[in-house]
């Protein structure tokens, strides 16, 4: 009897930086606000896999190492030393304990410019038991699991409103369909982006592929990085993405999204 496949889409962890995703061999224990918070993540996170059903895939959807932060010369990196930060990534990765990992190569200036760091992942993955096949890496992924496509990437444009949020994932969809009918590229039922670090869904029905299903994902860093805090105002999400496929080919998506900071640790008391 056929059943469901489960794929997990973790994205944006940003191992190395000081509020990336962090196992506790690597928190900043000098600076305990600091080490409370990535000690926090690291509980929720833990607390996301234990939620999980036995998971068939998992892809990674970009940005999953800070890179060397070139703009201000580390300044809020655990570690400048990008093969360590593949390390970090590597352990939460292997945690999922899924049956393949794909990984989706995220932007030039945290991945590298001159090399891609990501790439270092595969061979640790390796070391921990997973076969070559079960493994892979591109710039864009388009995957068939359980007869539904997917067309997945890193990098998508971000909305200046929250009202239009959906408009980038909107044209998303329609590139998809205009490559398809271009002859070039195969027509999703899910399109899945990352980048923002903010969860959308849009979804809607057509001729071709009946129910389709585009979404952002939320992300595995977490908040209070300088940039966030001083030069942007949208809302972040922190979590995982759990889709089932059902025998079907029904499709159900689950936002695993956890709140990672609480108001009145922000206030200072006068």
């Amino acid at each position: 009897m056929r059943k469901s496949k489960y794929i997990v889409i973790a994205s944006d962890q940003h191992s190395g930086h000081i509020i990336g995703l962090t196992p506790p061999k690597w928190f900043k224990t000098g600076k305990k606000k600091l080490a409370k918070y990535e000690a926090r993540l690291w509980k929720f996170y833990k607390e996301l896999l234990k939620e999980l059903p036995r998971i068939d895939h998992v892809i990674v959807n970009g940005d999953l190492v800070d890179g060397k932060q070139n703009k201000t010369k580390g300044l809020e990196l655990i570690t400048t030393n990008v093969k360590e930060q593949c390390e970090i990534a590597a352990q939460s990765i292997i945690m999922l304990g899924a049956n393949t990992v794909e990984i989706i190569r995220g932007t030039r200036y945290h991945v590298g410019q001159d090399e891609d760091y990501e790439d270092q992942v595969l061979p640790m993955l390796r070391e921990q038991g997973y076969k070559s096949r079960e493994l892979g890496i591109q710039d864009h992924g388009y995957f068939e699991i359980g007869g539904i496509i997917l067309d997945i990437k890193h990098k998508i444009s971000n909305a200046q409103l929250p009202h239009t949020k959906g408009t980038p994932l909107g044209r998303e969809k329609l590139q998809n369909l205009l490559w398809y009918e271009h002859g070039e590229i195969p027509l999703a039922k899910i399109i899945v982006r990352s980048h923002v670090h903010n969860y959308c869904h849009l979804s809607g029905w057509n001729g071709r592929v009946g129910e389709w299903h585009s979404i952002t994902t939320p992300a595995l860093q977490g908040l209070g990085g300088s940039y966030g805090v001083r030069e942007c105002s949208q809302t972040i999400d922190w979590g995982l993405i759990l889709i089932e496929i059902t025998p079907k080919g029904n499709v159900k998506i689950d936002p695993l999204i956890r709140l990672t900071r609480y108001p009145e640790e922000l206030v200072k008391k006068l």
